[in-house]
């Protein structure tokens, strides 16, 4: 009985001055690894290391965990004194608060597109899973709503797909635990909403008056958006005239940081009303008119170009009277208001615009 008793106690013995395993001998070693919960009972339990000594390893390394109040009582029956339980209630107010390290701080993309993000969430130097975060801000860029929540992985990694939204502009997200457990301020990340591509431009005036053969050169501002209504800057577009034999030579235009562009229309190169498109590529995004004033109409240039000499029976019709208005170098002038009068006949309608011939 004796023997056995004897055999136990050195069984005993040697479990407590066995080796102790790496984490802690890393601890003891100077590493910089946080203690986990064996390391600190191995170092309270062993003789290598002095109060003081253990004290100042929790100071360095921080814990890998949060005691309990039960973990309490067991440090102190174990020999931790009043510096090695200040040691441990320092690291848990400094150490153990959750950091929640975003993969990028700054985030681009365009206004109705989707940004990834993911989140390591660390505890002192341990990755922590299962951890409920939530992206503070995300809701107002959708224009209102729930912000978004996700949950860390096996590996202590969340991941945010983030709705871009609708509306170009800077916004700040926060990154807090969805449970309520502080997380480090320092957990934000910017993201920044460009627009999208340009999709429509507004033309201020929309009708250009010009006289004719004069210098006067007439602003026009093209206003660039993309779907969403957000202005789009940096955009080169093409003014060019639609209607045949207009006379504008086309050229291009850049829109500024307020997404608007200006173009001036010359009447000298102005020959005939028509319209002017402003054009992306192949896409048309604004039209307007330019309309000549101050001509007038010549006699002797203008008259009949069919149905003068027309003849029909009494009581029958002649169609296809057609009048042809010019200006005295010869210029057609569309838009012009003709009167007919008859005499011996009737005439409908006795009055008629002229076209762009």
């Amino acid at each position: 009985m004796r023997a056995t008793v004897a055999r136990a106690l050195l069984l005993l013995l040697f479990a407590v001055a066995a080796p102790a395993t790496s984490g802690s001998l890393a601890a003891q070693g100077g590493g910089n690894d946080p203690l986990l919960k064996t390391d600190l009972i191995r170092l309270l339990s062993g003789q290598a290391l002095t109060k003081a000594d253990i004290a100042a390893l929790v100071r360095r390394n921080c814990l890998a965990f949060r005691p309990t109040e039960r973990d309490r009582a067991d440090f102190r029956r174990l020999g931790a004194d009043a510096l090695v339980m200040q040691a441990i209630d320092g690291c848990v107010q400094q150490g153990m608060v959750l950091q929640a390290v975003p993969s990028l701080a700054r985030l681009f993309t365009a206004a109705g597109g989707e940004v990834r993000l993911t989140v390591r969430v660390l505890r002192g130097n341990q990755l922590v899973p299962n951890v409920d975060l939530v992206l503070r801000g995300t809701g107002q860029l959708t224009g209102g709503g729930r912000d978004l929540v996700s949950r860390t992985d096996t590996r202590g990694i969340a991941t945010f797909m983030v709705p871009a939204g609708t509306q170009a502009g800077t916004y700040r997200l926060t990154i807090g635990a969805a449970g309520g457990e502080r997380v480090s301020a320092r957990s934000s990340v910017t993201i920044q909403v460009t627009p999208a591509p340009a999709a429509t431009a507004a033309v201020t005036p929309r009708r250009v008056e010009l006289e004719r053969g004069s210098t006067e050169r007439v602003p026009v501002t093209i206003a660039v958006r993309d779907r969403y209504g957000n202005p789009v800057a940096g955009i080169t577009m093409q003014v060019v005239g639609v209607t045949p034999g207009l006379g504008i030579t086309p050229f291009d235009v850049t829109s500024n940081e307020a997404g608007q562009a200006s173009a001036l229309i010359q009447g000298s190169r102005v020959l005939r009303d028509g319209t002017v498109a402003v054009r992306l590529g192949q896409a048309v995004l604004a039209q307007f008119d330019v309309v000549l004033t101050g001509v007038t109409a010549s006699a002797g240039q203008s008259g009949f170009a069919s149905g003068s000499l027309a003849r029909a029976m009494a009581g029958g019709q002649v169609d296809d009277v057609v009048y042809r208005v010019r200006s005295s170098d010869g210029t057609p002038i569309p838009g012009h208001s003709v009167r007919f009068h008859a005499e011996n006949a009737t005439v409908e309608p006795d009055s008629a615009v002229t076209d762009a011939d």
